[in-house]
């Protein structure tokens, strides 16, 4: 038996396979995988006729499917998506429109255009921004995940992940399904005790945001038990310096779970332990500096968690194009630190300017707002427009209709809900006599009816308005009364 291996252009694919096999003789051979190519038969089996036999596999090339896509379309145009045959290479491009610049891809890659070899299904991001401005604030929000309450931990073998100017690392152990590193998560629950939950605290980002990255800072174990770093680079061509500017901080639920105990005991409390973080800055290799930022101090006279997302300025760092954390704790024994070394971060970059959010209602007598105060700039924030009884929301100042909405501070802002009274509509058709320009319209019939003219009950009588006979006319309830009836006159 021969077994022959071709491309579809019937070039040979790799060597012919033979075998000296008797009449009757069953057979089962797996065809050899070739790399950006499917052969037609995966398996080549059967029984050995009397004849010499021969057979044919064909290889055809894969195909994969390229997504280029912008950031945002309102910034700029991508091209060079596609379906291609493996190992092609395939041209993409971001052009910018007027006003703004291509950054980068979601990748860090900054080429444009930019030449990539198709092996699988990807997808490339433009990144754009604003001419003359670089992204200060990286708040992980474009990071996919899987749903809500869900978490990266690298186990898709990566070992990192980028976002806008940030590429942060993770070490994933597949065998123990375990990690070091940075992770990211949108998680929302602060009930469950467990390293597997890697929500923080507060059960969301900085700003009442979605996303943001949790790390855990392992232990050598093969050494000496100290504490392993994790690490980032910093694109300083985008980032710039960072002066003014840093980030936030919490703490994870199963870190804050840790440190209060139990109800009867606040371990951190009664063993007066402390926890921080040491950050370390770096460029081209040389240390810049390093600060610490305490994330749990209960040693003798302090009382402390950051138990709420904190700001931690970073100016300190300047132009350093990496940025490593280690842990200092005195919770320790023989195998090393016992306290779960976890932190959150998120909205690296934030400048530390404070801007005033003012919301207000367009009469506090139709409903109540919330989320107002002075915030960091870059905070994102959630406002809220509350209607009393009998009146609805209609919409903020600026036209947008979402109710909550989440902002994000760039400067000092004001935004006024709009409520109006939530009427009850129905159609009827009423005869009424003619009334005189000038003349109030009213009790035509009982219960009492009234002219709606411009938002104002009882209105003069306009000469659009004098007419006779039946009308088909809108009503609705006044809702301060259950006898006042309003009439609407549309379109007369």
């Amino acid at each position: 038996m021969t077994i022959h291996y071709i491309y579809a252009d019937n070039s040979p694919a790799t060597t012919d396979y033979t075998e000296d096999l008797a009449l009757g003789e069953t057979y089962s051979v797996l065809s050899p995988e070739i790399t950006g190519y499917a052969a037609d038969l995966l398996v080549v089996e059967g029984t050995m006729p009397a004849e010499n036999l021969e057979i044919t596999v064909t290889y055809s090339l894969n195909s994969y499917s390229i997504v280029v896509l912008a950031n945002n379309d309102a910034c700029g145009t991508v091209s060079g998506g596609g379906t291609y045959g493996y190992g092609s290479a395939v041209t993409i491009s971001a052009t910018a429109y007027e006003g703004y610049r291509f950054v980068s891809w979601n990748d860090g890659n900054t080429d444009n255009p930019r030449t990539i070899t198709v092996t699988s299904d990807s997808t490339f991001v433009a990144n754009f921004t604003r001419e003359g401005f670089y992204p200060q604030i990286v708040d992980f929000e474009e990071l996919p995940l899987d749903g809500e309450n869900s978490s990266w931990i690298g186990d898709d073998g990566s070992g990192q992940f980028t976002s806008s100017y940030l590429t942060l690392y993770n070490d994933y152990d597949s065998q123990y399904d375990a990690w070091t590193g940075f992770s990211y998560t949108n998680g929302t629950d602060t009930e469950t005790n467990s390293p597997a939950n890697l929500s923080s605290c507060v059960g969301h980002g900085a700003g009442n945001s979605a996303n943001y990255v949790t790390a855990y800072i392992g232990l050598d174990w093969m050494g000496d038990h100290s504490p392993i770093p994790v690490g980032m680079k910093i694109n300083t061509e985008i980032a710039g310096n960072f002066a003014h500017r840093g980030a936030y901080f919490c703490m994870p639920v199963y870190l804050k779970k840790y440190v209060v105990g139990t109800t009867t005991e606040h371990y951190y409390a009664s063993h007066q332990l402390y926890f921080k973080l040491k950050a370390s800055a770096y460029t081209t290799g040389a240390l810049v500096g390093d600060r610490e930022i305490m994330m749990a101090d209960y040693t003798e006279g302090n009382s402390y968690m950051m138990d709420d997302w904190t700001y931690v300025d970073l100016s300190w760092i300047e132009n350093a194009d990496s940025l490593s954390f280690t842990a200092i704790c005195n919770d320790t024994a023989d195998g090393g630190i016992y306290t779960p070394l976890f932190f959150c971060m998120d909205n690296f970059g934030a400048r530390n300017i404070d801007h005033t959010i003012t919301v207000s209602a367009n009469n506090d007598a139709y409903g109540s707002v919330s989320g107002g105060g002075t915030y960091a700039e870059g905070t994102q924030v959630l406002i809220t427009a509350t209607p009393y009884e009998g009146y609805r929301f209609v919409s903020w100042n600026d036209g947008n209709t979402d109710n909550p909405r989440t902002i994000t501070v760039t400067s000092d802002s004001t935004f006024v809900a709009n409520f109006e009274s939530d009427s009850i509509f129905s159609t009827i058709t009423e005869s009424f006599e003619p009334y005189e320009l000038g003349s109030y319209m009213s009790e035509v019939a009982a219960p009492r009816w009234e002219l709606w003219t411009d938002g104002v009950m009882g209105g003069l009588v306009s000469d659009e308005q004098a007419h006779y006979g039946s009308q088909s006319m809108k009503v609705y309830k006044d809702g301060s009364t259950d006898t006042d009836v309003v009439l609407n006159v549309n379109d007369l």
